[in-house]
């Protein structure tokens, strides 16, 4: 990215900011009340190994704790019972 490339994006910033709308520019709004996001991706990460070792049995039992984990996440935030 050259000078006028880099100017181009910060007058970008500034408008869209400006503006009110959010963007890629800045920090994003986390929720830190939001853990479920690291649970997921721990039971996927989990998921993925244990479909890898080729045991079956820890296959189906890291996608039984994905899906609770999936399931439990709709409930809370979309009032899914699943």
């Amino acid at each position: 990215m050259d000078e006028s490339d880099a100017s181009l994006a910060e007058a970008l910033r500034r408008e869209l900011v400006g503006s009110g709308r959010r963007t890629a520019f800045g920090p994003g709004d986390a929720n830190p009340k939001d853990d479920e996001g690291g649970a997921f991706l721990a039971a996927l990460e989990a998921f993925r190994a244990a479909k890898r070792s080729g045991d079956t049995a820890r296959t189906a039992a890291a996608e039984h704790a994905l899906q609770d984990v999936v399931r439990a996440e709709m409930a809370r935030d979309e009032g899914c019972d699943l």
